[in-house]
């Protein structure tokens, strides 16, 4: 419907503004973020979901049968609780020099290799930072644990 009173069809519209661009590429960022955030969370999610579906394939690849006894490849230790810090360089005291200490009823780990022997009172060993002793006994390194 083009008649000689109306304006040319192919006339473009008045340019815009530079402020306009800026708010519609404000806009366009505000938009991508959001959708971009999403992306990235669903990507990991599938991602950690990916690698438990692998570490079950493996473990039921090395689980134990018959014809698949245990081994290192099937062993899949779980922590559940933080690691605990080794106790090392305590304090030695010699039987005889403990006078009363331990007492008589008190409960004590007691470790005898060859001809050496060490005895810890459980009261010490147990707490946060007491869970494991390093020690040397018979010429042997040990661990002793409660």
């Amino acid at each position: 419907m083009n008649d000689a009173t109306s304006e040319p069809a192919d006339q473009s519209p008045p340019a815009r503004s530079r402020a306009t661009k800026i708010a519609t590429l404000l806009l366009i960022v505000a938009l991508a973020v959001p959708t971009l955030a999403t992306a990235i969370a669903l990507w990991e999610e599938h991602t950690d979901k990916a690698a438990a579906l692998a570490e079950r394939l493996d473990r039921e690849a090395h689980s134990i049968r018959p014809d698949n006894p245990p081994g290192p490849e099937s062993f899949y230790p779980i922590e559940v609780v933080d690691r605990q810090p080794i106790v090392e360089g305590f304090r030695l005291i010699d039987a005889d020099d403990l006078q009363n200490t331990p007492h008589d009823d008190e409960l004590v780990l007691a470790v005898r290799i060859g001809d050496e022997a060490r005895a810890w009172p459980l009261n010490v060993m147990t707490g946060p930072a007491r869970e494991v002793f390093n020690d040397r006994l018979g010429g042997r390194s040990i661990a002793a644990t409660w």
